[in-house]
């Protein structure tokens, strides 16, 4: 009955969209048991790309050097390895992000910072102001291949797609202060030089935008920034705005899509460019709370009956979203069938870790009905 009524919100109440079939996803290709790394408060969400996760800490402190501040896994070999990063004179850094790419180069965006307090941990209230922002390359063996002064540019994305060129989401921080015309996205090649900026500030329709996730700390923000490279496009996701930007890698065509969410309080996890314009996303969708704003970026109707199915207002949902792109600029994230569960039952669906080239790689708990370690699994969709 669900389905059907799901097939009659597309219908009607998007009307715009094309309601593309997503069919469920096929059994795995290739699974494994995997004790996750346990993360630190201080350090980041586990990350995955290129055949390796990783976990970093976002401020680093000059009484540590950044001594081995990234701590990647081999998927292929399960071997360990760990790169530092420090500036010299540095009082402490911030680190926005750090990915893998193809070659086995760390890229590191972030900003060296004035501190003024003994350790800063994540506590409010403490006077900081940014001394530059970089854009860093290592190796595997704490090389630095290139290093770049981003001026006011804050980047709070990396990646590198599929051509070989390296990719940065962020914004001019003076230019959005003042009101100035800029470009939040930009191109560079593997040797640090800019090639070219896409996405113009007007085509996300934000008052006030703040993307860096040090300026975002103690502030309700109501989505994730999210870039990821692909073989064939390079897109960003912004969640204040709810907006879905891919540039083509071949002609550097742009265009940027208002998203509808899942339901309200979803929140993303995970995301995945698998191609041009295939596009997977993981969600978490909260428990009810008395929160004005959650009916943004939401159908009504779409939304109370997926409460009605999931019983939203006492229970954690997790699930796998595919977007459909429709006409004009408008795309809507619609259900993997069989993933979407309540939280934490015995193999269900956790996360989006990534993609292995054309095979998305999830996270889900463990079959053990006690727990156990939780086991990713390669799925072609």
């Amino acid at each position: 009955m669900f389905h059907i009524l799901r097939a009659l919100v597309c219908l009607f109440v998007l009307s715009e969209i094309v309601c593309a079939q997503a069919g469920s996803l096929p059994p795995s290709w290739k699974e494994k048991t995997f004790p996750i790394p346990v993360v630190p408060a201080e350090r980041a969400f586990t990350k995955m790309a290129n055949g390796y996760i990783w976990t970093f800490p976002h401020m680093l402190l000059k009484e540590e050097q950044g001594v081995n501040a990234v701590r990647l896994h081999s998927l292929s070999d399960d071997s360990e390895s760990q790169v530092s990063l420090w500036l010299d004179g540095a009082n402490a850094i911030w680190l926005e992000d750090v990915t893998v790419a193809e070659d086995q180069k760390l890229l590191f965006v972030g900003s060296e910072l004035v501190v003024e307090a003994a350790r800063r941990g994540m506590r409010p209230g403490l006077e900081e102001k940014s001394e530059s922002n970089f854009l860093i390359a290592k190796d595997f063996v704490d090389r630095t291949v290139f290093s770049v002064d981003l001026g006011r540019y804050e980047a709070t994305q990396v990646c590198a797609a599929g051509d070989g060129t390296i990719w940065v989401l962020g914004q001019d921080v003076g230019a959005e202060a003042d009101g100035r015309p800029y470009q939040l996205l930009r191109k560079y090649s593997m040797t640090g030089t800019l090639l070219r900026s896409y996405l113009d500030r007007t085509e996300i329709h934000s008052p006030a935008l703040v993307l860096s996730l040090r300026r975002r700390l103690g502030e309700k923000a109501l989505g994730r920034v999210i870039l990821r490279c692909g073989e064939q496009s390079v897109g960003a996701y912004i969640g204040s705005s709810q907006t879905w930007t891919e540039v083509r890698l071949n002609d550097g065509t742009t265009k940027t899509w208002n998203l509808v969410l899942p339901a309200p309080r979803a929140k993303v996890t995970g995301l995945a460019l698998l191609g041009d314009h295939v596009v997977y996303a993981s969600f978490a969708i909260m428990p009810a709370v008395k929160d004005p704003g959650v009916d943004l970026f939401v159908d009504k109707r779409q939304s109370e009956a997926f409460a009605a199915q999931y019983d939203t207002n006492r229970n954690l949902v997790r699930g796998l979203y595919v977007l459909n792109f429709g006409r004009e600029s408008k795309a809507i994230w619609k259900e993997v069938p069989g993933t979407v569960s309540v939280a934490n039952a015995p193999g269900s669906f956790v996360r989006l870790m990534g993609n292995d080239g054309s095979h998305l790689v999830y996270l889900r708990t463990s079959e053990e009905p006690e727990g156990g370690s939780p086991t990713l699994s390669w799925v072609k969709p």
